[in-house]
């Protein structure tokens, strides 16, 4: 789209004639964004709004600072204002700001040697309208805009797909011109005609035979009104077919729901409320009941009064508990005997509100009730199996809340052993968390609750707090039913002497982890200094050389300052690839230990220092021991390099009678090997330390002109163990 397409002449100001320019302080107070352009297209004034929407950094001064409009303006605005700046009359148009995401109204008004640019916001405004549009458009339902005379002015592509052609070959054509299911219907038109006429909406059905059989249409035709005005009528189409099967499957369930309603193995009665005059309820009268209801009362009951016929529902809290279920809406759960056609059993009654009245459900449930005792039979018979077990054996059922969370546990069945232990004989009924509080802060609690709810078996150990001590049990919990089968195992002597183990092996590992960290502590600082002291100042210096050369004007001494900006790179290069090595020694695996070795001796020789290193005829080591030599090695050639002072020096590894022998001489100044200084001796405890995790010999000696000495010796089968991963 051009610019052009974005403008459209505006009428003439109604007050040419008046003054042709406004006052610049109304201009300013203007909540539209107002600028001024001259005749070159520049920029003469501009109120914030527009300093805003423009990206402008501050307001243009006057004429006789003109600027130039900004670069960042779209092609289509850029020429909008060329053209309205030569125009004798007024631009309008409505463009996309992309650099700020604005859409603006354009309207301009030619003032002699200017022009006024009039732009206000109507983002808001685009974007709804651009939803509206989408939501049209992927509508499923036909969506059209009629003008009065008939013709269509939109359609989406729900309507497009049901006339077989694009949605833009439709516009403008009338409703016998588009293959449309309403298009031989001469009552459509007509209800299209009324709401123009009338400005009230309208419906219209309507069937249509088609290749897949009858299609049923419902269309709703709203009016666009406008100061009193129908501009248009908006048609929304639906497909109505697929509900009648829906009426068809209502009413399959209706016949499936009494089906089970006359079948159910409940008496069901559908009850409405009797209200007096003040409108108490005063009895209830049967609406509905089914089969199994009639049989319980053994007779028809359909429009008998309760308390009439079943006066004994009054006494039994039945009434009552029905009443209180239509007025409050809460639950009835009731269970009780009485006798039903000459014998007594037991039932259970249940009541929810339903409008005015309540839906009654009667189970039998003198088979579960029977059951019930035959269980408390079997229960006295278990709790004489359980006394005779030495372990505190338990039955516990959930407590659950009305939401059916469980809170708590309460005991149904102890043994002899329980008691003894929680030291009381009445536990039977009681709750635990009441009786023994602890259980919910040590854990006993969650694992019970973690057993019911997914039905699996736990065992766990875990110390239980008494009153003057504390106790180590072996818990073991097995679900049953909505409850839970509980044994207790005083295991406090076991624990006893697995603390005892377990206090002399978490001394050792402390120790072995305390070696660990003071070589890793001596490693990290040694690569911090390396950092610190060589590359980091050798970056240093290379920025402050390319500091200096944006200040050079002089060729060659500005190619100067970039030779040697380039050595100190290659120097800070080369120490990186120095200090990768000695943190991952690659030429270790590729090579092998007496290559890596080599590498050693020539990476830590200088002008100052010869150091020598002897490594043949090695066997076959262990990745993880040879990495741990390496490291021994790589600590001794250091250690000569920073501090022995030393000129010659030799570093050897040879294969003696099942040991590996490590030394380390030079000719440097000697020391006290009783009394290192702190910093220098942190290379060699570590040293000592990874001797130590290798079941080595470590021996030093150093003595005045004649240097100093460092033998290690490590079996050839030792485990590296931590000793290889530092």
């Amino acid at each position: 789209m051009t610019a052009a397409d974005h403008i459209q002449p505006s009428p003439p100001s109604p007050d040419a004639s008046g003054p042709t320019v406004l006052p610049q302080q109304v201009l300013l107070g203007m909540p539209l964004a107002v600028f001024a352009l001259n005749r070159k297209v520049q920029l003469t004034f501009a109120n914030p709004q527009a300093v805003n929407l423009l990206g402008l950094a501050h307001a243009p001064l006057g004429p006789a600072q003109a600027e130039a409009l900004p670069a960042h303006l779209p092609e289509a605005v850029r020429l909008a204002l060329h053209q309205a700046a030569n125009a004798t009359e007024p631009v309008s148009g409505e463009f996309l700001l992309s650099y700020c995401q604005r859409w603006v109204e354009m309207s301009t008004q030619p003032t002699g040697p200017q022009v006024l640019v009039y732009w206000q916001d109507v983002t808001r405004l685009v974007q709804q309208r651009q939803q509206y549009q989408a939501m049209a458009d992927l509508s499923p339902n036909a969506v059209a805009r009629w003008s009065p005379g008939l013709r269509l002015q939109y359609a989406n592509a729900a309507l497009g797909a049901a006339a077989g052609q694009p949605p833009g070959a439709l516009l403008g054509k009338a409703l016998t011109e588009i293959n449309l299911p309403t298009s031989s219907d001469g009552a459509y038109s007509a209800k299209l005609q009324r709401v123009f006429a009338t400005g009230k909406p309208e419906e219209y059905n309507h069937s249509l035979a088609t290749p897949n059989g009858e299609q049923r249409f419902h269309s709703r035709l709203v009016p666009e009104v406008h100061a009193g005005q129908v501009l248009a009528v908006l048609a929304i189409t639906h497909n109505i077919t697929a509900l009648q099967p829906e009426e068809t499957e209502l009413r399959a369930r209706k016949d499936l729901l009494e089906a089970i309603f006359n079948r159910s193995t409940l008496a069901l009665h559908l009850l409405r409320s009797v209200r007096d005059e003040a409108g108490h309820i005063v009895d209830f009268e049967v609406v509905l009941a089914n089969g199994l209801a009639d049989e319980l009362a053994g007779r028809p009951i359909l429009g008998r009064r309760m308390l009439v016929d079943w006066p004994y529902a009054k006494e039994m809290g039945l009434f009552d508990g029905i009443v209180r279920a239509v007025e409050t809406g809460q639950l009835l759960d009731l269970e009780n005997s009485f006798d039903a056609n000459g014998a007594t059993g037991w039932f259970r009654w249940t009541a929810v509100q339903l409008g005015d009245g309540a839906v009654v459900a009667i189970e039998n449930i003198t088979v579960r009730k029977q059951s019930e005792q035959a269980m408390r039979e079997s229960k006295d018979l278990l709790q004489a199996i359980f006394n005779a077990t030495l372990d505190s054996l338990e039955v516990l059922k959930s407590v659950r809340d009305e939401a059916g969370n469980l809170v708590d546990f309460e005991w149904v069945l102890t043994n002899e052993a329980s008691h003894r232990l929680l030291q009381r004989h009445t536990m039977v009924g009681h709750r635990l968390l009441i009786e023994e509080p602890n259980m919910a802060p040590c854990g006993v609690f969650a694992h019970f609750c973690q057993v019911v709810e997914q039905q699996q078996p736990l065992d766990f150990e875990l110390p239980y707090p008494e009153p003057h001590s504390q106790t180590w049990y072996h818990v073991a919990a097995a679900p049953f039913g909505d409850g839970l089968v509980v044994t207790w195992h005083d295991i406090t002597a076991r624990k006893q002497a697995t603390a005892d183990l377990l206090r002399l092996q978490l001394a050792q590992q402390q120790q072995l982890a305390n070696a660990v960290l003071d070589a890793q502590e001596v490693e990290r600082r040694r690569i911090a200094e390396s950092l610190h002291n060589g590359l980091g100042q050798l970056l240093y210096a290379a920025q402050l050389q390319l500091d200096q050369m944006l200040t050079l004007t002089n060729a060659d001494a500005f190619a100067s300052a970039h030779r040697k900006t380039v050595e100190l790179l290659k120097t800070a290069i080369s120490q990186t690839r120095t200090l990768s090595h000695e943190l991952i020694p690659t030429i270790l695996e590729d090579f092998g230990l007496a290559v890596a070795l080599r590498e050693i001796c020539r990476d830590y020789s200088s002008p100052s220092l010869h150091l020598t290193c002897l490594a043949d005829n090695l066997p076959p080591l262990p990745p993880g021991l040879a990495l741990a030599l390496y490291r021994m090695a790589q600590e001794l050639a250091n250690n000569i390099m920073k501090h022995a002072h030393a000129t010659e020096a030799t570093l050897s590894l040879a294969s003696r009678a099942g040991w590996l022998e490590l030394q380390a001489r030079d000719n440097g100044r000697s020391f006290d090997t009783t009394q290192v200084p702190t910093r220098e001796g942190m290379g060699l405890k570590a040293l000592r330390d990874r001797v130590k995790l290798l079941n080595g010999q470590f021996r030093i000696s150093s003595s005045p002109g004649n240097g100093t000495m460092v033998n290690i010796l490590i079996p050839q089968a030792a485990n590296p163990g931590y000793a290889s991963f530092y």
